[in-house]
Parts: structure tokens; C-alpha cells; sequence
């Protein structure tokens, strides 16, 4: 908020330290805004898990931009918390500083959660009605040993030093119709329900929905320590929310699953419609030198009207993504890497 507050016009982005830019993403978005006369644009996700995360970089593939409302994804976001990555941000975007100065001018300061990204997203939605989107990415999302957002979703969270001093400084009480939790969503129901008591804009968030999605995500792929973790910590929200029976029906729906963690050897990500790079094999060990590498590959987007996305567009964007991957591994620089992982992007793995 104070480094917001030295901005007095234009666009602007928060980048945090383990993230990256895009080369001439900048200057790109700025074609996009002038060309489109939008005040805010936004992008999908392109993650890069630094060395001792994973160390796993996937580059999306999509090249469409157009524009949404906030009103069609506030729909979404009321039945899927997650969904709020899809609203305007400005850990995803650049907004015109002039919103920030609206909203901050009525409530008195800008931030009341502290979990500034989620919470800039959802207070955002209730005054920015369209703007510009693209499931391609102009930034690029890095998770890092020192993460945040690793030290609350570990099943050793509570050991964390990350963690720990997180509520050591905390300024912003977490909502009283939420615990924080491991899962991952808990802590996304937080900064929704303190924007959505700041605007009459903002649909009411559906709390067993929350539960629903925060089980789903426990019991199948994580770990049993993390699923007997979460659960106290689901079943204490539904209380808060008189959701009790409904509660205890949800948790036999969802018993928890063992599934062995999938090897993602694969040069393509098909749920991502993705290349994915394992930068190690590049000597790289950073978000700069990755942002070069998926550059080089970045497609150029196009303008479509309105935003669509539907099973046709879905498949379509994915049988692209197959024909460029495959072109990649035949004739790009990166085919000594990425052919002889091809055929892991088809068989499951």
C-alpha cells in the first residue's frame, strides 16, 4: 500500500521476488490496452517450481485475448474460490492505478485481508466491470523454498519459520468465518469474505463449496498426515458456518485416497496445454534466465472480441498445443530435451 500510494497515473503491476516478466511484456500489454482502450488486463498462470521445489517450468501455449466481465466470473468464483485468479489482479495484471486510488479513498485503505493478491483481486472485482484476459501469461508465477505459500500448505506447516512469522506479524485478522488451514482454499475464502462485507457487488461466497473443493483437494493425492491435518481444521469453518450435518455428509464423500504422486516426465503438459521445461537441464537455477528460455517460445496473441472458453475451444487450444509441442521436439533448439520425453506427455505420466 505505500509503494501504491507513490503512483499518481497509468497502469501498474505488483512482481514478487521469486517471479518473473516475460521479455517485452510490457511493452506488449501496453499495446493490448492502448490498442483495446481497457483499463485493466489479466493472464493465466505459467509456474516455475525453483530448485528445491521441483525445479519444473511450464511454458503455456495459448494465444487468445479478450474481454471479460467480472460479473460472468464472480459467478464461478461464488461455487469455486480458486476462480478468483481469473478476476483482475495486480499480482496477474496491470490495472489502472486510478481503481486503487477509488477504492482506497472509500474504504480508507486498500488492503483488508492479509492476503494482499487474493484480496486485491476480489475488492477490484466490485469496480473494474470489464477488461482484457488471456489464459496465455506475460509473467511467470515462481514457488520458491522460502515461499509463503509452501509453508501453508505443508503438512510440516506448523513447524514453518515462514509460517509462523506470517501470524507473528499479522495486521489483518483472519475472517471470522475461516480458519486457515493446509489445503490451499481455506485461505483464498478469507480475503473474498472481507471484500465482499466492503461491496454490494460481490456475490455471496458459498462456504460449503469451500469445504467441498478443500476435501476434494486432501483426500485424493496428498498425504494421510496432511488429510488428518485438514480435517479438524474443515470441520471447525463448518461450524463457524452452522454447516455441521452438512459437514459430516461431505467428509464420507470424500474418504481419503491413496494415490502414488504422478511423474511428470511428459514434455507436455496436457491439463496445462503446456511445454514443460525442466531447467536444470539448461543450467538454469533462476526466474530471469527462465523467463529468456520460455520467451524465445511465447506466442504472439490475438485479439478474439470477447473472451470464450468452452469444450470447443478447449479441445482446439489443445490439439495446437500437440502440433507446436511436436514441432518443438523435431526442429526447436530444445529437441535434444524435449524429444525423448514426448511420448511420457501421452501415457499418463
Amino acid at each position: 500500500e505505500f509503494a501504491l500510494d507513490h503512483i499518481d497515473e497509468g497502469y501498474v503491476m505488483i512482481l514478487g521476488d521469486d517471479d518473473g516478466l516475460y521479455r517485452n511484456a510490457v511493452d506488449k500489454v501496453a499495446l493490448l490496452l492502448q490498442q483495446h482502450q481497457a483499463e485493466a488486463i489479466c493472464w493465466g498462470y505459467a509456474p516455475y517450481l525453483w530448485p528445491g521445489i521441483g525445479n519444473l517450468f511450464y511454458h503455456p501455449l495459448f494465444d487468445e485475448v479478450g474481454f471479460r466481465t467480472t460479473a460472468e466470473v464472480l459467478q464461478e468464483v461464488k461455487t469455486d474460490v480458486g476462480k478468483i485468479r481469473a478476476l483482475p489482479g495486480f499480482y496477474w495484471g496491470f490495472i489502472d492505478i486510478r481503481y486503487y486510488k477509488m477504492i482506497k479513498q472509500r474504504d480508507g485503505q486498500f488492503f483488508n485481508s492479509s492476503i494482499p493478491d487474493y484480496y486485491a483481486a476480489s475488492i477490484l472485482a466490485g469496480v473494474i466491470s470489464r477488461y482484457l484476459y488471456t489464459d496465455a501469461a506475460f509473467s511467470i508465477g515462481g514457488t520458491s523454498p522460502k515461499s509463503l505459500g509452501v509453508s501453508f500448505v505443508s503438512p510440516d506447516a506448523q513447524k514453518s519459520n515462514g509460517r509462523n512469522e506470517f501470524f507473528a506479524q499479522l495486521d489483518k485478522p483472519v475472517h471470522k468465518r475461516i480458519v486457515f488451514g493446509i489445503d490451499g482454499i481455506t485461505a483464498l475464502a478469507d480475503p473474498y469474505l472481507h471484500a465482499q462485507e466492503r461491496s454490494s457487488q460481490l456475490p455471496v461466497l458459498d462456504i460449503k463449496c469451500v469445504l467441498a473443493k478443500a476435501l476434494t483437494l486432501v483426500s485424493h493425492g496428498a498425504s494421510f498426515q496432511k488429510y488428518q491435518q485438514t480435517v479438524p481444521v474443515l470441520k471447525e469453518i463448518a461450524s463457524r458456518n452452522s454447516l455441521q450435518s452438512d459437514f459430516e455428509i461431505l467428509l464420507k464423500m470424500h474418504p481419503f485416497v491413496h494415490r502414488d504422486k504422478a511423474s511428470k516426465k511428459g514434455s507436455y503438459s496436457i491439463g496445462l496445454n503446456a511445454v514443460r521445461f525442466f531447467p536444470a537441464e539448461y543450467g538454469i537455477t533462476n526466474v530471469y534466465d527462465v523467463s529468456l528460455l520460455g520467451s524465445r517460445y511465447q506466442p504472439d496473441v490475438r485479439f478474439t472480441g470477447s473472451y470464450r472458453k468452452n469444450k470447443f475451444t478447449n479441445i482446439l487450444s489443445r490439439l495446437k498445443g500437440i502440433c507446436y509441442v511436436t514441432w518443438l521436439c523435431l526442429f526447436s533448439d530444445e529437441r535434444k530435451y524435449l524429444l525423448r520425453r514426448y511420448l511420457y506427455s501421452f501415457i499418463g505420466k
